[in-house]
């Protein structure tokens, strides 16, 4: 019955402090959410006529860029700079620090375009997230969750595509061939980073709110 009682007030205690975060960013986070789901509709319809967009030709190349896979993320990073006030300097480091992750752990292969394995996949992710951490402090939530899915998807683009293209692109096929930036959608390395490291985040603060409730309690008893 006691820990029952102790889960419900664990419970609550998190609650609280999800809600005094969130409504103290309201604003920003209405905007936020609204401009996704503005940014989502207009790229559902779009990919209904076409899911990627032409840049560029190279070597028998038609380089591209997926509306899901990076143009819709890409826009939302732009939006949330607009929105949102964060150091230069602190967006240098842990976009640096993601691409160099990135680019390590991507190989590009002409059949497949860029490539990388699991679990070596979720790195950017964990490293963005693991910045974002020492970033901010613990009530800043809102911050950092934008401040790490930002540096993930520009990381990841930078790392994995911007500097492995050259290399792809020195393949000369004997017919046409596209290589499409952020191709795999949903499940592509810069969609899915910038969405994992904002779950870990996620956790990380739930986690977190358990132990200092539980904790908390024990303090004072020792204390009497």
């Amino acid at each position: 019955m006691t820990q029952i009682v102790m889960m419900n007030v664990i419970s609550r205690k998190i609650l609280r402090k999800i809600e005094f975060l969130f409504l103290k960013n309201s604003n920003i986070l209405l905007d936020l959410i609204f401009c996704s789901i503005i940014i989502l509709i207009l790229g559902a319809t779009i990919t209904s006529f076409t899911s990627s967009i032409f840049l560029f030709s190279f070597n028998m190349w038609n380089i591209n860029i997926h509306l899901i896979g990076f143009a819709i993320p890409f826009i939302i990073c732009l939006y949330s700079l607009y929105k949102v006030k964060i150091l230069k300097s602190s967006l240098l480091f842990g976009i640096v620090s993601v691409t160099i992750m990135s680019f390590f752990v991507t190989i590009p292969l002409v059949e497949k375009g860029i490539v990388s394995p699991f679990p070596f996949s979720l790195f950017p992710a964990l490293t963005g997230s693991f910045i974002s951490l020492f970033m901010f402090h613990h009530d800043q939530l809102l911050h950092r969750f934008i401040f790490s899915y930002i540096i993930c998807i520009f990381g990841v683009f930078i790392g994995a595509d911007v500097f492995h293209l050259p290399s792809l692109l020195l393949f000369q096929p004997d017919m046409p061939m596209e290589a499409v930036i952020g191709g795999a959608g949903v499940f592509d390395l810069i969609f899915i980073s910038g969405v994992i490291s904002c779950l870990f985040l996620l956790s990380h603060f739930l986690v977190y709110s358990i132990f200092i409730s539980i904790s908390r309690p024990r303090e004072i008893s020792v204390k009497n």
